[in-house]
């Protein structure tokens, strides 16, 4: 559980929570929260990413060029083995 008086923001980012994840304004935020978060949000299990996402220097992290993700939900073996 999270305890949302513990959240903090920086310069880069201000927390907000939102009800519905079709709420979340993927345009204002970096390019590739629009790839990674909506399947971390769907996924019935842990997921586990690893990839890497190439951003356009000139505007900053507002334009993905070229991305690598490979994703995998933990099965329930896996699961288990990360709990102990």
């Amino acid at each position: 559980t999270v305890n949302v008086s513990q959240i903090r923001g920086c310069d880069e980012i201000t927390p907000e929570w939102f009800d519905m994840p079709q709420s979340i304004p993927f345009g204002n935020m970096f390019a590739d929260d629009s790839i990674w978060m909506p399947i971390l949000l769907q996924a019935d299990r842990h997921v586990k990413f690893d990839g890497y996402f190439h951003f356009d220097a000139a505007v900053e992290h507002l334009t993905c060029l070229d991305y690598y993700l490979d994703v995998k939900e933990e099965d329930e073996e896996e699961e288990e083995e990360t709990k102990t």
